[in-house]
């Protein structure tokens, strides 16, 4: 597992096994208990409301955006521009959103948050765009190539 690009492919999966089993285990103890904080809501929109339609159309045109995101993450990984990590969580998580999208016809959010309902597939989204947006950061030490002059 030393190429950057099955490191992608390897951690993708387990995100989307892990938000995928998480779904399954929110859906299991919302039957069988109150737990304030876990509310299985089916999200028939896209990201934030930023779309509605039928779940195949939005489907569809999550499958285009993940195919042309996910050939430029590909190629940043590879380079080595891009954490592996960070594609495989913004694949992953938009995979596994995809999945319930298609198996249920909507995206199932389900930990309640004070700020929104969300799911493991949205969190690692939001954490794949930060390695993404940290990785345009360029950090500089600097370095001093003469003798140091004390200024008077």
């Amino acid at each position: 597992m030393n190429s950057p690009l099955c490191r992608v492919a390897v951690l993708g999966a387990a995100v989307l096994a892990v938000s995928q089993g998480a779904r399954h285990l929110a859906a299991f103890v919302a039957e069988r208990a109150s737990v304030g904080w876990i509310a299985p809501v089916g999200n028939r929109e896209l990201s934030l409301g930023a779309g509605t339609g039928s779940p195949v159309r939005l489907a569809a045109l999550a499958a285009v955006a993940m195919v042309v995101l996910g050939a430029a993450l590909w190629r940043g990984a590879a380079s080595g521009a891009l954490p592996a990590w960070s594609a495989a969580f913004l694949l992953g998580g938009a995979a596994s959103n995809a999945l319930d999208r298609l198996a249920l016809g909507a995206v199932q959010d389900w930990l309640v948050t004070p700020w929104a309902i969300c799911n493991l597939a949205d969190l690692a989204i939001v954490v794949g765009a930060a390695g993404v947006l940290g990785s345009f950061r360029k950090v500089t030490e600097p370095t001093f190539t003469g003798p140091l002059r004390k200024w008077t």
